[in-house]
């Protein structure tokens, strides 16, 4: 029953599930062996984050902090659930944290944009989605593209959303990502819904 993995693997499959009581269950066992594991731990936040149970999801990243150290991937989640309950400047605090224990790693630049997004600080938010197009990964352009439309939508910028669509439309082709095509075309009927354009859509 103490067997870490064991534990990790059912509590995952059990959140693939949406049945976060027995997803906690398993997870916990876990944190109270103080097993190093952050996707355990992140698991069992992300389950009590599922049930809306924000201060129980938070205190299991800061046990981790507080048991072992610093970690990019317990800063960011700690940063989602705090923009989720509209502390953005506390979210990008721990967002520094993330940055500072791992500046490279793209997805990092990822959250920041959704941060400054929802706070709408929409030039950041730019600027943060835009470093993932000059990533290495190609898999992190198609992050990019599929946010930068949304924060141009948000600021009424139709004409961009739409040349940034376009963008990721032809770099989907480029690459045979064909799913990640549909994705970008999906994206591009939704943005002129919403201009009004429902012959283009």
């Amino acid at each position: 029953p103490n067997d870490y993995e064991g534990n990790y693997f059912l509590g995952s499959w059990h959140r693939s599930h949406e049945e976060w009581d027995k997803a906690i269950e398993k997870l916990e066992i876990n944190r109270r062996n103080r097993v190093k594991h952050v996707h355990s731990y992140g698991g069992l936040s992300s389950a009590y984050m599922a049930k809306g149970l924000y201060k129980e999801a938070k205190e299991v990243l800061e046990d981790y902090l507080n048991t072992f150290s610093g970690n990019n991937y317990i800063f960011r989640q700690t940063a989602d659930i705090l923009a989720v309950q509209g502390a953005y400047d506390e979210a990008l605090a721990m967002m520094d944290k993330a940055y500072l224990q791992d500046p490279l790693n793209p997805v990092t630049f990822e959250n920041f944009g959704d941060v400054y997004h929802a706070k709408g600080d929409f030039a950041k938010a730019e600027d943060a989605y835009n470093k993932l197009l000059n990533a290495q990964d190609p898999a992190f352009h198609y992050i990019g593209y599929n946010n930068l439309p949304f924060v141009y939508l948000s600021q009424g910028k139709i004409q961009k959303a739409k040349e940034i669509l376009a963008q990721g439309i032809e770099s989907a082709q480029k690459h045979g990502a064909s799913s990640r095509e549909a994705d970008f075309h999906s994206h591009l009927a939704y943005i002129m819904r919403q201009s009004g354009d429902y012959d283009g859509a």
